[in-house]
């Protein structure tokens, strides 16, 4: 069969432009462009597999030497973005969570087990200092005193101090097992969990299932392992106990009993690596090996004029977190604020005393100090006060000679009525139904003749239904009988005149949001005279600067508060990472066998720098995260110095870390040089030191010294964000005194709750701090720096103090106090709108579409006519407006966007801006 065979004039449609397409490769290229050429390479595929194998051998070398670098610096001086703490220096927390624990003798066992014969000579009791041979480390052990052996305050000081906690408890076949850990052994280590506790290990007493263990597991006979397995069985339990109600998973379990033969705690402590805490590794701070105080007998600065007596006091340990420069202010925990005087090299506990113990120290520069002065000294004759200018005058004048030419004779019979003071009123009459019976003398009739005016205006009145025939309880509507009782909403009284409680006002305040009833013995526009009506609670303005309270004349305020706090951590990180950097030259340089050595305020070469031949060879041949052997702590091989004595040493410039700071602009060659270096063991003179440090250092044995950065010593107002502790479930009112406790700091306040908005400049207090949602407490306190955490206690013993400072009497001084909320710093920032929301109720006597007679939301005309202004709304949602007043009992006319209902209900919403406050005995800092 014949088939058809196409010819060359065969048609040939065009292809679909699609993703080939050239306008579709333009699109993705650009016009104009072209694809590169693939060039094949002339190499075979042996020779590419060598090229990517070198590069990955490489790049893991690199990677290998960057993490054995960041080791070395973690060891030695004890980098902020690690730990904040050197490895050859441990300091150990030792904290009891029952009253059977016994922590001396958990201290005692593990010196046993270190092989340290006898602690080093400490000046307090309640500390221990240890050299362990072995893991080349030095141990310091912080032990409670035996008044403050449980108290929660004492709990907080070793998150601020500790590197490693150790919670003992005691594992008692007699007690329960609830007793393990008892409730105030619980409140602590939640608010040390709060607070951001350090690597934690637990120490299980209990020296009766040691020794029944040890009896079952030596002895066949069936009783001994009977006992055995108890002992087992009771163990396991009390391990599962923990880690349920501890809530610490990454907490390691050490039985001491069984540990006693093979050592198992010091090797625990030898083998943990504490890990970095935040707003600790931000900061410099020193835990205090040594501290002496003398009284300061002259003045030396301006807070010495006070009558408060001052101190001098000389501190000795190890610099832990980041650099700290020598002219910034050191605060105390649980005392306050001093000055530093100078910063010299000092002599760890049980080193011996080397060549380089006599260097200069280094001077502290005080007008690079900041001020110790807390609040601002404002001038109350330099007010702010705007004089009217003529013009003006001149318009007001003219504006009362019209309204004085328009009222005329009524005014001045007012005035005559008003010097009356002595006539009488017939009970239940107001003034203005008293005006119809008065004579053109002014003398009121009471025989009830009035002119034909007189009764015809007031039958008007009547007619119009301005209700004044109508009784307070009830009236009628409709033919029927409804209540005019007042509500209960806003009242701190009941029906029965007794006042509610506490948590009876919270009740009604969430049943009853912002809800407030109109008082009937005193005028609203004198009530409610500081506060006003917004169209939109969002875009409506409010300024900032308006009807400030004279307490802001104490406070400081930052122009921006957000840069201020980059630009000072920034450069506190530049001078870390510079010195770090820094560091690395001069260890490569030493394994070189270079001479010459230097860094910034000392030498980076801190205890067990100098390292041993045999740590050297191995050091290159083991991996990164192995540990080095160090030898004991030695001194500082170069002084702390400035000034004069700077010439004495090397300057940094040219290493790559401080060219990096100083092209950022975060750091200056003459700022770098005035940072001692971290990880040194250094002894700070401070000065202007409140007098509380004596008694300080007698209860707890130790101090506790931060670095405060720029402006950290003024005062301002802060915000937290917080939330409700859930332990805590009684009604927590705002501006109730509260003791805030945030990372170093602690003192007394009356915080205000407030929403927190982002999408407003305006924030809605809160009359209690509510337990579904994050809330923001604004108080007045000094300014931080860097985000801390929050604790906050309330006062449950009237007679307990907010010291946290300890007490001489048998109980700590954490009793009478509960710890009610935790959260964390947002900003810090004056002006802050916090705005007061209440809600003025009335409801439809009388409706006509549109229209309605409104009762019970004013009880005077003229406070109908202050309002007025203000828009109305509905709780079935309205928009109105007054148009004018009825009556004289409040009554009040008033127009609706839709038609209005019977049943809802009229409400006025007011606002006022409300601030912090002070207590009632001044803000002190500890």
């Amino acid at each position: 069969m014949a088939q058809h065979k196409p010819g060359s004039l065969k048609q040939k449609n065009k292809k679909h432009k699609g993703k080939d397409g050239k306008r579709a490769q333009n699109k993705v290229m650009g016009a104009g462009k072209v694809n590169a050429t693939v060039r094949k390479s002339a190499k075979s595929n042996a020779q590419k597999d060598l090229n990517n194998k070198s590069e990955r051998l490489n790049r893991n070398n690199q990677l290998k030497k960057i993490k054995r670098d960041q080791v070395w610096l973690q060891k030695r001086s004890g980098a902020s973005g690690t730990s904040g703490t050197s490895a050859t220096t441990k300091t150990i927390g030792v904290l009891a969570l029952s009253d059977f624990a016994d922590p001396y003798a958990c201290v005692q066992e593990c010196l046993r087990q270190m092989g340290v014969a006898s602690s080093i000579a400490s000046e307090s009791p309640n500390v221990f200092h240890a050299f362990d041979s072995i893991d080349k480390t030095h141990f310091t052990f912080l032990l409670a005193p035996t008044n403050l052996k449980r108290d929660q305050f004492f709990a907080l000081e070793l998150t601020k101090a500790a590197d490693i906690i150790m919670f003992v408890v005691c594992n008692d076949a007699l007690n329960e097992l609830s007793a393990v850990i008892d409730e105030t052994g619980l409140s602590a280590v939640s608010a040390m969990k709060a607070m951001g506790c350090p690597d934690a290990m637990f120490c299980v007493q209990n020296s009766s299932l040691g020794e029944a263990m040890d009896e079952g597991l030596s002895s066949s006979s069936t009783n001994s392992k009977k006992k055995g397995a108890a002992a087992y069985a009771s163990r396991k339990a009390v391990h599962q106990y923990i880690e349920e109600h501890a809530l610490l998973p990454d907490a390691r379990i050490v039985d001491l009993d069984l540990a006693r033969s093979n050592n198992m705690l010091a090797r625990t402590l030898r083998s943990m690596n504490p890990k970095p805490i935040s707003w600790r590794a931000q900061r410099s701070y020193l835990v205090a090996d040594a501290a002496s105080v003398q009284v300061q007998e002259q003045p030396q600065s301006e807070v010495s004029t006070s009558a408060e007596p001052r101190c001098k006091v000389q501190l000795s340990g190890y610099l832990r977190g980041r650099p700290m420069s020598v002219h910034s202010l050191m605060h105390l925990v649980g005392v306050g604020a001093g000055r530093i005087v100078k910063v010299s090299k000092g002599r760890a506990p049980g080193v011996a005393a080397g060549a380089d113990d006599d260097l200069s120290p280094i001077f502290a520069d005080k007008d690079k100090q900041d001020s110790l002065q807390l609040e601002a000294v404002g001038n109350g004759l330099m007010g702010e006060q705007t004089w009217p200018t003529e013009e003006e005058l001149r318009m007001v004048g003219a504006e009362d000679e019209e309204e004085q030419e328009g009222e005329g004779d009524r005014n001045a019979g007012r005035d005559r009525r008003a010097l009356k003071a002595d006539q009488l009123i017939p009970k239940g009459m107001s003034s203005y139904q008293a005006d119809w019976f008065m004579d053109e003398e002014g003398q009121v009739d009471f025989n009830g003749k009035a002119t034909a005016g007189a009764a015809a205006g007031a039958g008007g009145a009547d007619e119009e239904g301005d209700g004044s025939s109508i009784g307070d309880e009830e009236f009628t509507v409709g033919g029927g009988t409804i209540s005019g009782k007042k509500s209960v909403a806003g009242s701190k009284f009941n029906s029965k005149g007794i006042p509610y409680t506490l948590k009876e006002r919270q009740e009604l305040d969430e049943a009853f949001p912002d809800e407030m009833d109109t008082p009937d013995d005193v005028s609203a526009r004198v009530r409610f005279a500081r506060y006003r009506a917004l169209l939109s609670f969002r875009a409506s303005p409010w300024h900032p600067k308006e009807n400030l309270p004279q307490d802001y004349a104490r406070i400081f305020q930052f122009e921006h508060f957000a840069g201020t706090q980059r630009r000072l951590l920034a450069e506190s990180k530049a001078v870390e990472q510079m010195q770090m950097h820094h560091a690395l030259q001069v260890r490569s340089a030493h394994k070189s066998g270079a001479s010459g050595s230097g860094s910034v305020c000392g030498s980076v070469t801190s205890q067990g720098d100098r390292m041993d031949e045999d740590e050297e060879e191995s050091e290159g041949e083991d991996s990164e995260g192995e540990d080095m052997e160090m030898e004991a702590p030695a001194a500082v091989d170069a002084p702390v110095s400035s000034g004069a004595n700077r010439a004495r040493r090397p300057s940094v410039a040219g290493s790559v870390g401080f060219n990096e700071a100083v092209d950022a602009g975060k750091i200056t060659v003459a700022e770098a040089d005035d940072f001692v270096q971290t990880g040194q063991y250094i002894t700070i003179e401070l000065e202007d030191v409140p007098a509380l440090v004596a008694h300080r250092l007698q209860e707890y044995g130790f101090l506790v010294c931060y670095a405060l950065y720029a402006h950290e010593h003024k005062l301002s107002v802060l915000h937290f964000s917080v939330q409700r502790h859930s332990g805590y479930t009684e009604p927590i009112k705002s501006k109730d005194e509260m003791l805030f406790v945030t990372g170093f700091r602690s003192f007394l306040t009356r915080p205000v709750y407030s929403e927190s908005n982002l999408n407003c400049d305006k924030h809605k207090f809160e009359r209690f701090l509510l337990s579904d949602r994050f809330s923001m407490a604004s108080c007045y306190g000094p300014v931080l720096v860097s985000n801390c955490p929050l604790l906050v206690y309330k006062r449950t013993d009237p007679h307990a103090d907010g010291s946290s400072n300890g007490s001489s009497n048998s109980r700590g001084c954490g009793e009478g106090w509960t710890l009610v909320a935790t959260g964390t710093l947002a900003n810090v920032e004056p002006d802050r709108i916090m705005l007061k929301k209440i809600i003025l109720t009335g409801f439809p006597i009388r409706v006509r579409k549109k229209f309605a007679v409104v009762r019970h939301l004013f009880h005077d005309p003229q406070d109908v006519r202050w309002f007025k202004p203000a828009e109305l709304v509905t709780k079935w949602g309205l928009r109105g407006h007054i148009t004018e007043p009825v009556g004289t009992h409040g009554l009040l006319k008033a127009m609706f966007s839709g038609a209005i209902k019977q049943n809802d209900t009229v409400m006025l919403i007011l606002y006022k801006r409300v601030y912090p406050k002070f207590p009632s005995f001044g803000l002190q800092i500890q």
